[in-house]
């Protein structure tokens, strides 16, 4: 019947019926692509892709590519997937692959993953991929795999900073921890000692021994007085109180002032301090921070070097940094204990070669103190023949 219709009607009208068919199939194409696209509009950014295994052509549609920063005219329709395979980042290639090697070969009911992706520009975007094998060949073998793959980089950094964000929490949780630690057994031991000196003293009658006392008074002050500045110092830190308020400055003139601070205590065990920094050595760095770096570093030096010991400082540059060593010829430290010696979890402190108490804080500060200013901090020990604590300052 519709052979017969068709041969009713004259050439301009059938001409006329083509092309009304022609606008149908055109329109009905367009509805296609419209309902096959709003399927994942839910993503806002979903690429779908068709992998023909035995030609190895991939087709796509515009948001795949669109998605790397491509336009649809730069890429032909049909491509090998080496095109994207080729710009996935090298630490995630081989688990991609093995992702897809694992469908393929039925170890997976479908291939899904996540990766980085080169885009156009050179920036590494995330992707979610995932797809299934819908064909297969007489000989069972894979023959097509349909897919969906998006933009998944938002979500990423957001989780990023969110397991960031975590982390900074946690280590702040347990720096609190730590904190009230500390407080609670090293401020108490100094505070008791200093009752008991203060009786002692007070029931002695004797001026040698109450001179004697009296100067492991003061001591017990100083080494107080350093834990409870270390501690505010450290608090002010991890609280964010601290702004960075760099200048260029000498780092001589700096090491000068701690060195200058220090001298009775060193003068007490007859320690020579040789400043040997080179006055022209300068960088920027936040003064404050800086300078509690020296102080106690060099104190270190000090509790940890005997009678009529020596200290030296001196500076070098390299690769454009300033690298500042702080060298003694004391004790040395354990080679076990170096691995965690700026570490929170390692604050328990060594008594010195008089029997001085240390904060427990010290290092701690100074690692954070020193990474603050871009540098770095570590140290180089004997035990028996000293110890060399160095940190670099960028140069300027």
């Amino acid at each position: 019947m519709e052979e017969t219709l068709l041969n009713s009607l004259s050439k301009e009208e059938l001409i006329e019926k083509i092309m009304d068919l022609e606008n149908q199939v055109v329109q009905l194409n367009k509805e296609l692509v419209y309902h096959e696209e709003a399927q994942f509009e839910w993503s806002g950014n979903l690429g779908k892709w068709h992998w023909n295994v035995k030609d190895n052509k991939v087709h796509f549609n515009s948001k795949k590519v669109e998605a790397l920063g491509y336009s649809v005219q730069e890429i032909p329709d049909k491509i090998g997937f080496e095109f994207f395979t080729s710009k996935i980042h090298p630490d995630d290639y081989e688990m991609v692959m093995q992702n897809m090697r694992n469908h393929l070969y039925g170890v997976s009911e479908a291939y899904e993953c996540e990766y980085r992706i080169k885009s156009k520009s050179g920036e590494w975007k995330w992707f979610y991929d995932r797809g299934i094998i819908v064909k297969r060949d007489a000989n069972n073998k894979p023959a097509e795999l349909v897919g969906i793959v998006f933009d998944i980089s938002a979500q990423k950094k957001i989780q990023n900073e969110l397991e960031s964000k975590n982390a900074q929490l946690l280590q702040l949780n347990e720096n609190k921890s730590l904190m009230l630690s500390i407080i609670a057994h090293d401020l108490r031991g100094p505070l008791a000692a200093l009752v008991s000196l203060i009786n002692t003293i007070s029931g002695t009658t004797v001026l040698a021994e109450k001179t004697a006392l009296l100067n492991e008074f003061a001591s017990s002050i100083n080494n107080l007085y350093s834990l409870v500045n270390n501690l505010l110092e450290w608090a002010a830190f991890q609280k964010g109180i601290f702004g960075l308020q760099c200048q260029e400055l000498s780092i001589f003139d700096v090491s000068q002032v701690a060195v200058n601070h220090l001298k009775l205590i060193a003068d007490k065990k007859n320690i020579q301090i040789i400043n040997n920094i080179k006055p022209k050595a300068k960088s920027t760095f936040d003064e404050k921070m800086i300078l509690t770096v020296f102080r106690n570093l060099i104190s270190n030096a000090i509790k940890y070097t005997p009678q009529s010991g020596r200290i030296e400082l001196f500076d070098k540059t390299s690769d454009g940094m300033i690298e500042i060593t702080i060298q003694d010829n004391g004790i040395g430290i354990e080679e076990e204990k170096l691995k965690d010696i700026f570490s929170v979890s390692s604050t328990k402190s060594t008594k010195g070669t008089e029997g001085e108490k240390g904060t427990g804080l010290g290092l701690v500060l100074c690692k954070d103190f020193v990474e603050k200013n871009g540098g770095s901090i570590y140290v180089k020990s004997q035990a028996g023949k000293g110890s060399s604590f160095i940190f670099t300052l960028p140069v300027k």
